[in-house]
């Protein structure tokens, strides 16, 4: 996978010469909606109207075990990367790829202190709606992929800093993308403080780490710092929602798409230059 440096000049780069119209139809910064597909100019552009009226006849088939690399530029917080990653795992299901995994961290709002706020208030301070309105939808999709997501259950939004630190170092040990579901899981299905620097621990410990070497990581300033160095090499560089995808580093999706979608992404990157 990707260091952060290459990363960033490689994918994140090619954002600024993207098509201007479909930089604006992202949107503001934040989740980004299902409808939101983006794609650098050096990476083939994919649409959702150039997969609904031109489907491939294999498209939902690549080559038999293919090897192929996801990268997911994600924040913990953001239900929708919640759905899109499972969207991803539910396509993977359906190819016959190895599919090796990778997550990125994004800062939904880096102003967040590290004690948190209040969901409800925050959002509505934001968005200027009844928070508990916003969430049907989500809670409606994420139900469609097989997520009892629950908003009841969730009551603050933490700081998400501490939880990337953990996943980047996840990586070396194997363990990061079942990391990753169990950070979504316990804060969306849980209710769980993933803020906390206790409940990160009692989480890694599950995942490959030490608890001495979870809690050396979460109280390291550097690596904190560095956590948000790379978040914040994302947002500066021009993606302003995620999920974000990308394929063998020539396909990008950003959005939570369907699974059929993702399915055609991932089977259009394996086989290019085949």
């Amino acid at each position: 996978m990707w260091a952060r440096e290459e990363l960033a000049n490689r994918v994140i780069d090619a954002l600024r010469s993207a098509c201007r119209k479909t930089q604006r139809e992202c949107g503001t910064r934040g989740c980004a909606k299902p409808r939101d597909v983006l794609a650098p100019t050096d990476i083939e552009v994919l649409s959702l109207h150039s997969f609904c009226v031109s489907p491939q006849p294999s498209a939902h088939r690549a080559q038999a075990m293919t090897d192929v690399s996801i990268d997911i530029v994600s924040d913990i917080v953001c239900p929708w990367c919640f759905i899109g990653s499972r969207r991803v795992e539910q396509a993977l299901e359906g190819l016959d790829v190895r599919a090796k995994v990778a997550f990125h961290p994004f800062l939904l709002d880096p102003s967040l202190p590290a004690e948190g706020v209040d969901l409800r208030e925050r959002l509505a301070k934001r968005y200027n709606v009844d928070p508990d309105r916003m969430f049907g939808r989500v809670e409606e999709a994420a139900r469609q992929s097989g997520i009892p997501l629950d908003f009841a259950k969730v009551r603050r939004m933490p700081s998400t800093v501490k939880g990337h630190t953990l996943v980047r170092h996840a990586e070396a040990l194997g363990t990061q993308p079942a990391l990753a579901r169990a950070l979504f899981a316990a804060y969306f299905l849980e209710g769980r403080d993933i803020g906390d620097t206790t409940t990160l621990a009692d989480i890694a410990e599950q995942h490959g780490f030490t608890r001495d070497a979870a809690l050396a990581l979460l109280s390291n300033d550097a690596e904190l710092e560095e956590t948000k160095a790379i978040a914040r090499s994302f947002s500066e560089r021009g993606i302003t929602g995620v999920p974000f995808v990308i394929v063998n580093d020539k396909v990008a999706i950003n959005g939570a798409q369907p699974v059929e979608i993702f399915q055609q992404a991932i089977t259009r990157a394996a086989t290019m230059n085949a």
